[in-house]
């Protein structure tokens, strides 16, 4: 009888000794394994995804303008894997070749999106990652100011497309699902030219950061939910907002 109490008190020592160990140690591979990966700049693809999950919207369609990388720092390529198609407009040549070799699924324009009659602009090709490369001469001044004319590492001709043509060109009445703009100082501009009453995205990203400051742009916020949107997430560089007229049909 007492061999027996020596035993079992002796398992639940162990028992508590292992439990004790275990809350010291990292998490399971099983949790990590569960973690989501985020392939855009800071997380904001896993925010859009979330909300189209919300809005029970398992394979939005997109345009992407400005979408620079394929994968890295992109903000539709989550859904891309996911099974999403859509629209990725790129200026860039180098870019936009990328983009029809690694997203085959989705169709590519090499052209940028204007806001006026204006056909043809300046795109200015920033030295570096290309980031920053841009159609606002005032801010290809600025970089040029801060980092020497060198900055600048060349000029392209390149076609400007209407964003009410695009949009009525490749999608459906009502548009896409989602609508991701970063074009470096331009965004302002171009959602000012989107007629929300022929198209309507469910969600809308936009960076709100002004180009080559840590400045944020209120004016992009306020033109957006006054159109009856609401600021459902925002990380440094981007803002991310959902159609309010969807919301009240839970």
């Amino acid at each position: 009888m007492e061999r027996r109490s020596l035993l079992l008190g002796t398992l639940a020592g162990a028992s508590v000794t292992a439990a004790a160990a275990r809350a010291t140690q990292p998490e399971p591979e099983r949790h990590r394994s569960e973690a989501k990966i985020s392939y855009a700049q800071q997380g904001e693809d896993l925010i859009v995804e979330h909300l189209f999950r919300v809005l029970k919207n398992p394979r939005p369609s997109y345009i992407d303008i400005g979408a620079w990388e394929p994968i890295l720092s992109n903000n539709t390529y989550l859904l891309y894997e996911r099974g999403s198609r859509g629209l990725l407009v790129e200026p860039n040549p180098y870019y936009s070749e990328r983009l029809q070799r690694e997203r085959p699924g989705d169709l590519v324009l090499t052209a940028g999106i204007g806001v006026d009659a204006q056909t043809e602009a300046d795109f200015y090709i920033i030295r570096g990652d290309g980031q920053n490369n841009t159609f606002d001469k005032q801010q290809a001044d600025l970089i040029a100011a801060r980092l020497g004319p060198q900055a600048i590492e060349r000029v392209m001709k390149l076609p400007l497309l209407d964003v009410n043509d695009v949009l009525a060109k490749h999608f459906p009445a009502g548009g896409p699902h989602f609508f991701s703009t970063d074009v470096e100082g331009l965004d302002f501009a171009i959602l000012k030219a989107l007629d929300f009453t022929r198209f309507r995205p469910q969600v809308i990203i936009a960076e709100t950061m002004a180009v080559d400051t840590w400045e944020l742009l209120p004016e992009i916020i306020e033109l957006v939910k006054a159109q009856d949107y609401s600021v459902r997430g925002s990380t440094f560089v981007n803002t991310t907002f959902i159609d309010n007229r969807l919301l009240t049909r839970r």
